[in-house]
């Protein structure tokens, strides 16, 4: 809002003048005036109860609410007032004061707010001290390509060529963002409205009065703005997005390229994308040769059907991970136990594309697990079985002897009733 309204003051002194010039008499400029300023605080006091001013005009979303702030709800108010003190004064009548009041303000919003905030919010300056020496140079060439291109189309009135400046500004805003078709909207202002005065451009083939004429480019400009500034916003959400996008990109391969863990991306249909180089160490696969093949040559056959159900669980269960314990295929068709950790990953429209498991070695905790299950259970100087593992055959072989028929045992037989007569 304060950048808006430090825009806006910069109308105070034109409207003091402008309301002395057009004939209302300088007694009423100051109301005018007033009311002049009133309009961008109205538009951003919108903006801001609408969230605009936490992120600029980087959106087309924020873009529109912009335009309907400051072109469309501002105007329509401030051209009440607005046009019933011109009545007063001039009795020229409401509505055709009304009307013209609401165009041409509307208008002029739409065409100078998003260059004056820009101004007033320091961006400029910040892209001046950003921008490198070539950087500079290329937006210096293509403004005054603009500025070539603009004295050709309005320095003749012979042919409605209009269109001709949109190539070189179109150039500029993919080049040079915000700024560059801010600056260039600029150029084509100054240059259409002073030869347009001098009675040159295609603008003056209307057979209308000055004003109209005027309007006509005013219409133009916004026209132009309204064009180019959507691309421009597009494009900064892009770079941001792009810039993220590498960031993130780094940060991930970093931690792959680090981790013992072998890191796969795996579509809907199961073939993988993406493959962390550790795949090689642990499973003796070439990671490159494995993209766009079938993850499920990894599993073994008789695990595979649980993996699979793992992984579409994380397909309808977007939000949470799973893990599944398998074993899995590793060079030379010998086999290892692997524990994977799996989430899906969403794309821009909240949509499942597919899966990222992080998955581990667990051979060695295998092993392990045996080793002291085999050392639980063994006596350790005949090797023989212990008292623990005779207890739990006995039980085992015991539990057999269920009458499944009435439910019971057979006795008091059973299981741990070993233990229990000791």
């Amino acid at each position: 809002m304060p950048t808006l309204v430090r825009a806006g003051r910069g109308l105070l002194a034109g409207g003091c003048g402008g309301g002395g010039i057009v004939g209302l008499g300088w007694g009423a400029a100051p109301v005018i005036a007033f009311v002049n300023v009133a309009e961008p605080v109205i538009g951003a006091s919108l903006a801001m109860r609408w969230g605009i001013h936490r992120s600029g005009l980087a959106s087309i979303k924020n873009l529109g609410l912009f335009v309907l702030a400051v072109g469309v709800v501002a105007p329509l108010l401030t051209g009440l007032a607005g046009a019933l003190f011109i009545d007063l004064v001039t009795r020229t009548g409401f509505g055709a004061n009304f009307g013209r009041w609401v165009i041409g303000h509307a208008l002029g919003a739409v065409t100078f707010t998003p260059i004056l905030v820009q101004v007033a919010s320091g961006e400029v300056r910040v892209w001046l001290g950003r921008a490198s020496r070539r950087q500079a140079l290329e937006g210096t060439t293509l403004l005054l390509l603009v500025v070539a291109m603009s004295v050709g189309v309005f320095a003749q009135t012979r042919l409605l060529m209009l269109f001709l400046p949109m190539l070189p500004l179109m150039i500029v805003t993919f080049r040079a963002g915000t700024i560059g078709a801010a600056a260039a909207v600029v150029a084509i202002a100054t240059v259409g409205t002073a030869l347009t005065l001098e009675g040159l451009g295609p603008v003056n083939l209307i057979h209308s009065g000055t004003g109209e004429r005027l309007q006509f480019l005013q219409f133009y400009l916004a026209v132009t703005v309204m064009t180019v500034l959507p691309i421009a916003a597009d494009l900064a959400r892009r770079r941001e997005l792009f810039q993220q996008l590498r960031d993130s990109e780094a940060r991930f391969r970093l931690l792959t390229e680090n981790s013992t863990d072998i890191v796969l991306n795996i579509d809907p249909d199961g073939i993988i994308r993406y493959a962390s180089p550790s795949i090689s160490l642990i499973g003796g696969h070439d990671p490159q040769a494995l993209v766009g093949t079938e993850s499920a040559r990894l599993i073994h056959a008789a695990d595979r059907d649980r993996v699979r159900a793992v992984h579409r669980q994380a397909r309808e269960r977007p939000q949470e991970t799973f893990s599944v314990e398998f074993r899995g295929v590793v060079a030379g068709d010998a086999e290892r136990w692997f524990e994977t950790h799996t989430r899906a990953v969403i794309d821009d429209e909240g949509k499942v594309c597919g899966v990222v498991s992080a998955v581990r070695d667990t051979s060695a905790r295998r092993l392990a697990e045996a080793a002291l299950s085999v050392a639980a259970h063994t006596d350790p100087l005949t090797g023989l079985c212990n008292r623990r593992a005779f207890d739990g055959e006995l039980d085992r072989l015991l539990a057999q002897t269920v009458d499944v028929s009435g439910g019971g045992m057979r006795g008091d037989l059973r299981p741990g009733s070993l233990q229990e007569h000791q």
